[in-house]
């Protein structure tokens, strides 16, 4: 049993869909399915049953859904008082940030280590949805996610802090036919193969409906960006970013890759950056130091 199990089944028990609680939990629809059969399994009972309305609990697993909110809570009871005896011993932080702005976000906890003797530090490195799931499963104090400026959290686990945003880009190829092109436009666009990281229906909804409306969306996705660079820059492909992100891309530093602006025939949301964490948790002394730290270089210090 793990406590990302005890998530989902509380959230689909607000939802009663799988496919709501994957978009509000940021997991796929295959993956919060089998952690609900696999706890179903591991307990021997049904927890839900389906219906016209949904998904509903069954009486054994109304039970079930009850003990586990019960559970959750006892667990940041658990957290608060390890953080309250925690201030003479060696402390550990572990921040979860999306891969375009993890690099900054490392040389700025640099700044706060040297305040602090006998502390741990662990940043990991990921998509969206693993940021959010990390931060949601207590594997991370707080994680920094990159998502359309039109975003609202729907979950209610989670608090967002607005930290800054950054127009979307184009990335090209250095011997694409785009690269020679001073901006570009989804027309443009259309005619090759994206190359997106994670989905892009959640990360550029807007990109992938007018693209899917043109019926030639060609769509490569990955979670390593490295694979996807390996796709702009040798496969003719067109991926997006920040224009904030880009100057930290080692394929557009070397050449090999060449950013572009969009001059869309729609409205383009901005790339909005926040820090997420768990509405009821408080962070320690030291690791709200470095959430605050955050916030205030990215609010006060980057220009929106």
């Amino acid at each position: 049993m793990r406590i990302n199990q005890l998530l989902i089944i509380n959230d689909i028990a607000n939802s009663k869909s799988i496919t709501r609680s994957s978009e509000r939990l940021y997991i796929s629809t295959s993956n919060i399915s089998q952690a609900i059969s696999s706890l179903e399994e591991e307990l021997n009972i049904k927890i839900f049953t389906r219906s016209r309305a949904g998904l509903i609990p069954t009486i054994p697993g109304k039970e079930i859904i009850n003990k586990s909110t019960e559970i959750m809570e006892k667990i940041e009871e658990l957290t608060q008082i390890a953080i309250q005896h925690s201030d003479n011993q060696i402390s550990n932080l572990a921040i979860s940030s999306e891969w375009s702005i993890a690099s900054d976000v490392t040389s700025q906890i640099i700044n706060v280590t040297n305040r602090y003797e006998n502390f741990n530090i662990t940043v990991n490195e990921g998509g969206t949805s693993q940021v959010r799931n990390e931060v949601l499963s207590k594997m991370s104090d707080f994680g920094i996610i990159s998502v359309p400026r039109s975003y609202k959290e729907s979950n209610k686990y989670l608090t967002n802090t607005y930290l800054f945003e950054s127009p979307m880009v184009a990335l090209v190829g250095k011997n694409s036919e785009l690269a020679l092109k001073e901006t570009l436009t989804l027309s443009d666009i259309v005619n090759h193969p994206i190359a997106s990281l994670e989905s892009i229906q959640q990360n550029h909804p807007e990109v992938s409906e007018y693209l899917e409306k043109q019926g030639k969306l060609l769509l490569f996705s990955t979670t390593s960006p490295n694979i996807r660079n390996l796709l702009v820059s040798q496969r003719n492909a067109v991926g997006f970013d920040s224009e904030f992100s880009v100057s930290k891309n080692p394929y557009i530093q070397n050449g090999d890759i060449i950013v572009k602006r969009i001059v869309s025939e729609i409205a383009i949301p901005k790339r909005a950056f926040y820090l997420i964490k768990l509405k009821q948790i408080n962070l320690s002394g030291a690791a709200q130091e470095f959430f605050d730290e955050l916030q205030n270089h990215y609010t006060n210090d980057i220009k929106n």
